[in-house]
Order: structure tokens, then sequence, then C-alpha cells
């Protein structure tokens, strides 16, 4: 599937180029010039294919372009072909590169490296107007394989035996239909129909700093950190 993504993606690319050398002189001649920040994720970088290429035509214009990388390349799915396509367009088209840990920064091309930064994540402090509800966990973001939704939900089914009362909070959007199809039908065998609660609609902060007050604990059972 990767091949077949970096096939489809010439066309946008020799537009994109084409686009640029038609326009590149009257953006410059009225002063176009930009900061653009880009959130960059493996798992949907089939969704950012054009990303880098119009990145590519802000800078031929004179803007500028911060990349922050999710994925980490010591994770294994991430194959050599993604990391040569990643590391040709940053080099192309970021001026500024940011990453979570060291070795991240250390597995780019060294001409990437000198335009990278490492940006430990930070949480928000939130504060607490009520106490939270009692037995209640969170699993918060997109709902994916990758993130382990099922693997929680097994250990649900333990947890219930010794404690009821137990409730989940699922809080994000469906990432895959498949997926979310199969944890649907794990809740129904596991009898987990009252212990659930789903929330796949699009949730603001202020809907998302909601559901994480009233519950007692987040888990984050991942099966990859990016």
């Amino acid at each position: 599937a990767t091949w077949i993504d970096l096939i489809f993606s010439v066309p946008i690319l020799i537009f994109m180029y084409c686009f640029s050398i038609l326009m590149l002189p009257i953006l410059r001649l009225v002063g176009f010039n930009t900061l653009t920040y880009y959130e960059y994720d493996f798992a949907t970088y089939r969704k950012q294919i054009a990303l880098f290429p119009m990145a590519l035509l802000e800078r031929l214009h004179g803007g500028k372009n911060i990349f922050r990388l999710h994925e980490d390349y010591t994770n294994k799915s991430y194959g050599w072909v993604l990391r040569l396509w990643d590391n040709f367009w940053l080099m192309l088209a970021a001026t500024q590169i940011l990453v979570h840990t060291e070795q991240h920064k250390e597995k780019l091309w060294n001409v990437n490296k000198l335009k990278t930064a490492v940006m430990l994540s930070g949480i928000d402090v939130i504060k607490r107007n009520r106490k939270p509800e009692k037995n209640t966990m969170i699993i918060p973001g997109f709902i994916s394989k990758w993130k382990g939704h099922d693997i929680l939900l097994k250990a649900l089914s333990e947890v219930k035996k010794s404690i009821p009362d137990i409730k989940l909070i699922i809080a994000g959007k469906k990432h895959d239909d498949r997926f979310f199809r199969a944890l649907e039908q794990e809740i129904i065998i596991n009898d987990l129909q009252e212990n659930i609660e789903l929330h796949t609609e699009y949730l603001n902060k202020r809907d998302m700093q909601r559901l994480l007050k009233r519950a007692t604990i987040a888990v984050l059972p991942y099966r990859r950190i990016t």
C-alpha cells in the first residue's frame, strides 16, 4: 500500500510544481509570506499525502514551515520507504522540525538534524470542581487498533468480575470502521453494554475536559507510542 500511495502522489507533485512556477512571481510581487505549523502523524499519512508538496510550495513562496513529527522511527511498522519519503520532503519543505525524543532525532538524515529540536509533550493541568465518579476510567483519542482499545475491553471483562459497576468512557472519533465494529461485537459478547460509555462525535476541548474530570483514571494501553 505504501508504494501505491507514493505512485498516486506523483500527479499531485507535478501539479503542485507547475502551479508554483506559475504563481511564484505573482505571490512574491504581493509580498506573500507565511509561517505554517504542521502536525504529521504516520497513522494518517495516507490522508496527508499532499501535505509535503503544499509545504514546499509555501516555502518556494517565501514562507516558513514548522513540522511536528508524532511518529518515532524506532517503531518497526515504520518501513524504510516511509523514512525515505519523510526525510526527502522534510529536507525540501521544512524550515524547523520538532520531535518528541532524541532517538527520533538521531534517525533523521544529518541535513534534517541540523534544523531539528526535541520538544517533550506536555499536558494541560485541569482543575476539578467536583470529585471524579467512582470506578470510572477513560481512554481518550482516536479509536484505532494501535491504541489498544480491544486490549482494554478484554481487561475490563476481567475487572468487572470483582468490580461490577466499573465504567469505561471511550472518547474519540472512529479511525477504522472495521476495528470499531469488532469492538462493538466485543462489548456485546462480554456483556459490557452497561459498563461502556461511547463518545464518537466531535469533542472540543471543553467537552473532553468535562469527560476527563469525571474519570478517576485515564488508561492508555497503546500498542505503540507516537
